[in-house]
């Protein structure tokens, strides 16, 4: 099975976590973390590298921003470990999506997200 991690600046991760909760979506195997401002980069992969010690499963990291130190640090334990997928952009639509098919392959699941996450935008 599958092991979620997201990860955002500020308080949006545990406000994810509220949402989910609230829409009743999955958050079983799920970790959120809040990258604050007294928080560090080495606090921020130490909290990452931690999670992901309890588990030997995959995990799929989602981060709010592409870029920013969030996606930074993933990324570089991602390119680490061949078990760690990191997508950024978080988004509700995307978060709904995971709740519904945590039972996909990881390499199918990732697809999804990413459609569905793009399916959602819509401009008028």
């Amino acid at each position: 099975m599958l092991n979620f991690i997201i990860v955002g600046h500020g308080t949006f991760a545990t406000k994810m976590q509220d949402l989910m909760t609230d829409f009743h979506y999955d958050v079983n195997r799920s970790f959120f973390i809040n990258y604050s401002e007294i928080m560090t980069p080495v606090d921020l992969d130490t909290s990452l590298k931690n999670i992901m010690s309890s588990s030997s499963e995959e995990f799929i990291i989602i981060v709010d921003l592409n870029g920013a130190s969030p996606y930074t640090k993933s990324l570089a334990i991602a390119q680490e470990n061949s078990r760690i997928r990191v997508i950024s952009g978080c988004n509700v639509p995307m978060l709904k999506s995971l709740s519904s098919n945590q039972d996909k392959p990881l390499a199918e699941l990732l697809q999804i997200l990413k459609k569905d996450s793009i399916d959602a935008i819509q401009i008028i």
